[in-house]
């Protein structure tokens, strides 16, 4: 690692996929977690710690199996559930950093189709359970992750906060929750209305008047669309999202919620390829800023409402959040 461990974006004839700059640069400071390597690449690469446990489970001897079980013990005693001795190893990969944005993903494409593998069966019980096998500390937290009462209080009072002070909710007919999942976080405010979930996943609706679609409907357009940690997940945030814009009418509001990983130094370190760390693909490709946000927000046209990266605490854990709201420009009056 360190300052020579990228290489200039234009010399390759790459663009930044949050913000299209053309000054993106590949950095090697990237690794791709076993989890991913195996759902998405269908390439698994066995850790000592499995190892371990397949040898306890088909051994005969008693001794051996003794020996064995203590070292595993000890290990994870010493080093805690995470243990670099027992994990499964990482395999490098290249990332695409935007020295414009501050944007953090993946150097090459990955195609929904090709990610589908890792979220069709999202947070269900054959996911966790392939998951813990690759990563035995997510053990502790598989049912607390996205679950917990707290995580869904707070960030509902997050959209409600912002709704409050820039929605007319008279002027709303139609919501989409894209990539919402069961609709947990659809705003309350907003259950009333025509209410869309977009997801590939089949996760039963908490609403049984909400309508779940694995594509945009045709011919309907939409008031208010939320977009809940969702562009972490996908390779080209920019084109993602211009792909929404023409289902929403003048007006409309874009609500974006998504998690920010790293701190605005560590991801900046990233960029100039000076980090002490390696950035992981896994359940999230990208990491992003506020700045980031701001600049994707920016280079499709959206009018920039409210942008703020705010700690939470969401039970299981503490986590800092980006949040943004924008305005589809008004095309004539009656603007949202």
């Amino acid at each position: 690692m360190g300052p020579r461990s990228f290489s200039e974006g234009k010399r390759v004839g790459q663009s930044c996929r949050n913000c299209g700059s053309d000054r993106a640069k590949v950095s090697h400071d990237g690794l791709v977690a076993p989890f991913f390597l195996k759902r998405v690449h269908g390439i698994e690469v066995d850790s000592v710690g499995q190892k371990l446990d397949t040898f306890l489970a088909t051994s005969r001897s008693r001794i051996k199996k003794t020996i064995v079980r203590w070292f595993r013990d000890w290990v994870r005693k010493v080093e805690g559930p995470q243990s670099g001795i027992l994990a499964t190893p990482d395999v490098r990969t290249d990332l695409r950093v935007c020295p414009d944005c501050q944007f953090v993903g993946p150097h090459r494409d990955y195609p929904f189709e090709q990610l589908r593998g890792l979220y069709q069966d999202y947070r269900s019980e054959a996911y966790d359970a392939e998951r813990c096998r690759f990563e035995p500390w997510y053990r502790e937290l598989r049912e607390r992750v996205g679950k917990a009462s707290e995580e869904e209080s707070v960030r509902l009072r997050l959209i409600e906060e912002r709704l409050a002070r820039h929605a007319d909710h008279s002027k709303i007919h139609r919501v989409m929750d894209w990539g919402g999942g069961e609709g947990r976080f659809v705003p309350p405010s907003l259950r009333d209305k025509e209410v869309w979930i977009l997801d590939v996943s089949d996760e039963p609706l908490v609403n049984p008047a909400f309508r779940r679609v694995d594509e945009p409907p045709s011919g309907v357009t939409y008031q208010f669309v939320q977009i809940c940690h969702v562009l972490e997940h996908v390779c080209s945030p920019k084109a993602f999202v211009a792909g929404i814009l023409p289902l929403l009418d003048p007006g409309a509001l874009v609500y974006v919620e998504l998690p920010q990983d790293r701190t605005d130094a560590q991801i900046q370190a990233l960029v100039d390829g000076a980090a002490d760390f390696r950035h992981a693909l896994h359940e999230h490709l990208n990491l992003y800023s506020a700045r980031s946000l701001r600049s994707l927000a920016e280079s499709l046209g959206l009018e920039v409402l409210e942008i703020e990266s705010r700690a939470m605490d969401f039970g299981w854990t503490r986590a800092q959040v980006i949040c943004g709201l924008f305005r589809v420009p008004a095309l004539s009056q009656g603007v949202i």
